[in-house]
């Protein structure tokens, strides 16, 4: 399984690029699909509907790949204190 260290670096704005392409392409692909579905051509517009998920689904991958921030430390809630622990006394 790959780890997150083990992940190729990936020039950004080349990923920006190819998410907004797969975007733009299963978009159109999902037009096509209606306007297929219109004329009566269902096989067709089957299959554009699926090639249409399948770029949606590329591109919600490749999104996965830009950088993430750090997660935000805690912060200090300086009210809160911690409890103080249980004492335990040893039998008479």
């Amino acid at each position: 399984m790959l780890e997150a260290d083990d992940l190729p670096t990936v020039d950004q704005q080349r990923l920006e690029r190819l998410v907004t392409w797969h975007e733009n392409v299963a978009q159109r692909d999902g037009n096509l699909a209606i306007g297929l579905e219109a004329e009566g051509l269902e096989e067709a517009a089957r299959r554009n509907r699926v090639r249409s998920e399948a770029h949606w689904e590329t591109a919600r991958l490749l999104t996965l790949l830009r950088p993430r921030s750090a997660p935000v430390a805690g912060v200090f809630r300086g009210h809160l204190t911690p409890k103080r622990p249980a004492r335990i006394r040893a039998p008479p």
